[in-house]
C-alpha cells in the first residue's frame, strides 16, 4: 500500500472509535452514491472507506479518491459541529461532543499529515509525473 495511503489510515486509527466511525459515516453521507451506502452502520463506514482507500486502482482514480477524501475531511475538521448534525445511525447512540482541547489536537494532527503526505506535490507524485 502506497505510503500516502497508510499515512492516512494511521492518523485515522489515531481517533477514539466514535470519532472514526462518525467521521466515516458523515463522509459517506456527503458523498455516497447510493442511499444504501449512506444508511450503513458506523464501523461498516469505516469499513468501506479502509476498503475503497485500500483497494488496487489506476494512478489516477487513487488520486481522485485521496483529493475528495482530503476535501472532506478537511471540511469536517473545520466545521466539527457538522459530525453531530445528522441523526445517529439506527441502533447506535449518538457520540458525545469531543472537547474543544482535544479537537483542535486531532485538527493538528491533520494538518501535519495533510502537509506531509497528502500534499497537491505529495498527490501529483502519485501518478508517476
Amino acid at each position: 500500500m502506497h505510503t500516502t495511503v497508510r499515512a492516512f489510515l494511521n492518523w485515522l486509527n489515531t481517533l477514539p472509535a466514535p470519532y472514526r466511525h462518525q467521521l466515516a459515516r458523515t463522509y459517506w453521507l456527503m458523498s455516497a452514491e447510493t442511499t444504501a451506502e449512506m444508511t450503513r452502520s458506523p464501523e461498516e463506514a469505516e469499513r468501506l472507506w479502509r476498503r475503497r482507500l485500500e483497494a488496487p486502482d489506476f494512478p489516477l482514480r487513487k488520486v481522485a479518491a485521496l483529493i475528495q477524501m482530503r476535501g472532506v475531511v478537511d471540511f469536517l475538521l473545520s466545521h466539527p459541529e457538522l459530525l453531530h448534525q445528522h441523526d445517529p445511525a439506527p441502533g447506535t447512540r449518538p457520540i458525545e461532543p469531543i472537547a474543544p482541547h482535544h479537537w483542535e489536537r486531532i485538527a493538528a494532527s491533520w494538518r501535519q499529515v495533510r502537509h506531509q503526505h497528502l500534499s497537491d506535490q505529495a498527490l501529483q507524485d502519485l501518478t508517476g509525473r
